[in-house]
């Protein structure tokens, strides 16, 4: 398998898709695995990981940017000021959403709808 660009698929829909079945085993990534799936450098997934943030806001379903985290603390980055801007401010509610992202009833019309909001 190539890149997703290679593929014929967005580094975002790729990022996406790779975060609900993250979600669905219930755990999280961190920023180095999810570029070396999606492309790029660790440190340069922020926009991404915003779009794609921003995309599951939109369609009302969990934040599944919020499951990229650091390797040391297991928490996303600090300068990630996106959780923040929703209400996202404690450590507590980070790990909240990370449970919401993992419990929640994934289907096929969910990730269309996030999908759609990439667009």
């Amino acid at each position: 398998m190539g890149s997703p660009a290679q593929d014929g698929m967005t580094a975002d829909r790729a990022g996406l898709l790779l975060l609900v079945g993250v979600a669905l085993a219930g755990g999280t990534v961190t920023y180095q695995q999810f570029a070396d799936i999606t492309g790029g450098i660790a440190r340069g997934q922020g926009p991404r990981l915003n779009r794609i943030g921003a995309a599951c806001f939109a369609a009302d379903v969990p934040l599944l940017s919020i499951l990229v985290v650091a390797g040391d603390s297991g928490l996303p980055s600090t300068g990630a000021s996106f959780y923040a801007d929703r209400g996202i401010l404690s450590e507590e509610a980070i790990r909240d959403e990370i449970a919401r992202c993992g419990s929640y009833a994934w289907n096929a019309e969910d990730i269309r709808r996030v999908e759609e909001k990439l667009e």
